[in-house]
This record gives C-alpha cells, sequence and structure tokens, in this order.
C-alpha cells in the first residue's frame, strides 16, 4: 500500500510522458504483487480448513496437507524474492528520480 501511495505521489507530481510509463510499469507489478498475497491467503486459509478437518477424519488428510504446505512454502519464498525485487527497483528509481531533481 504504501508503494502505491507512493506511486500516486511520483505521478501527481509529474506529468511527462517517461514518468507516466514507468509508474504504469510499476502500478502493474504491485497489481500482481496484490494478487499473489490475494492467492496466498485463500491458500493459508485453505490449509487451516484441511488441518481443521483433518481433526475429525482420523488423520487422512494429513499428508495431502503437508504436500500443499511444501508447496505454498515455495510459492511463499518466490513472492517475497520477486517483491523484494520489485520493491527494490521501486526504491532505486525514486532515489534517481528525485535526486536529479533536487541536484
Amino acid at each position: 500500500m504504501h508503494f502505491k501511495n507512493r506511486l500516486a505521489e511520483t505521478v501527481a507530481d509529474n506529468e511527462e510522458n517517461v514518468v507516466l510509463s514507468v509508474a504504469e510499469k510499476f502500478q502493474e507489478e504491485f497489481l500482481t504483487q496484490d494478487r499473489i498475497f490475494f492467492w496466498l491467503s485463500d491458500e493459508l486459509k485453505k490449509q487451516i480448513g484441511l488441518l481443521q478437518k483433518d481433526m475429525y477424519v482420523d488423520g487422512e488428510l494429513f499428508h495431502e496437507a503437508v504436500r500443499n504446505q511444501i508447496e505454498l512454502r515455495r510459492e511463499i519464498k518466490k513472492t517475497e524474492a520477486l517483491f523484494t525485487e520489485i520493491k527494490n527497483c521501486y526504491a532505486l528509481y525514486l532515489n534517481e528520480r528525485y535526486a536529479v531533481e533536487t541536484g
């Protein structure tokens, strides 16, 4: 949310085509991250439901839950790495953009 707000401020301050183009690129990346976060949240809720069901069916769902959690952990790691990369690229862009304006 912080990055999307900062992006809106950047666009409001500039109407240059290059700035708008870069802002659009970052906006798309932030929206993609939102979709991934919502998907991960839904998957975690499914995991909770599966584990709660498992309490009532004598452990039959445990192995499925374990497989799902392994995949979910892998997806979370990939998502964290991607978000960190996007965040760093955006911070670098802002530093370069505003260093040029003030320097």
